[in-house]
């Protein structure tokens, strides 16, 4: 994918390139097993580890390469198969905004129905939620660069309100003037 959208304001916003994703479901003994046969481990209770995101208690996403996406889920698939689970490729459905800058927080705040404050939502904090109208995933990678997962169909309208919302002139400054 050549044409990776992008916005400068108060912050980047930057179309990430295409990632392998692969939705994981099952109960914790499963999920845990599966991901360690393939040299990953389950997250804490709503975090991301880097390279697993903890999406609910029967559900993570594992991200990888792009391009070894189907060794992974193959791998995934043998892990769990006489087990009661899902592995499913979600990487084509899915594009994922990075949002860098030191008013991160404040941008994420005016379309996230969420506490973004530090203690609330400290660096590698998950949360399933919305950006506007557009349901997605976001969290912290650290204290001044998010990620975003959404779907791929509503990509352009989340560059659209991540765009309004870091507009230049559209800055508030709640987080810089009450250090949260």
């Amino acid at each position: 994918m050549s044409n990776l959208r992008s916005f400068e304001g108060l912050v980047t916003v930057r179309e990430m390139p295409l990632r392998g994703m692969i939705t994981l479901r099952g109960d914790t003994e499963v999920m845990t097993a599966a991901l360690k046969s393939v040299g990953f481990e389950l997250p804490e209770r709503g975090m991301c580890n880097g390279a697993v995101v903890w999406m609910s208690p029967d559900e993570v996403l594992v991200q990888c390469p792009h391009e070894s996406v189907g060794q992974t889920l193959a791998a995934l698939q043998s892990a769990t198969q006489s087990m009661h689970a899902l592995a499913l490729d979600v990487s084509d459905t899915r594009t994922v905004f990075e949002i860098t800058g030191a008013a991160t927080r404040e941008v994420l705040a005016k379309l996230a129905p969420i506490d973004l404050r530090s203690a609330q939502f400290p660096v590698g904090k998950v949360r399933r939620t919305r950006l506007a109208q557009i349901p997605c995933a976001v969290w912290l990678r650290e204290e001044s660069a998010a990620e975003a997962i959404i779907f791929r169909s509503v990509a352009e309208y989340a560059l659209g309100v991540l765009q309004s919302a870091a507009h230049p002139q559209a800055a508030v400054g709640y987080f810089a003037s009450n250090k949260m």
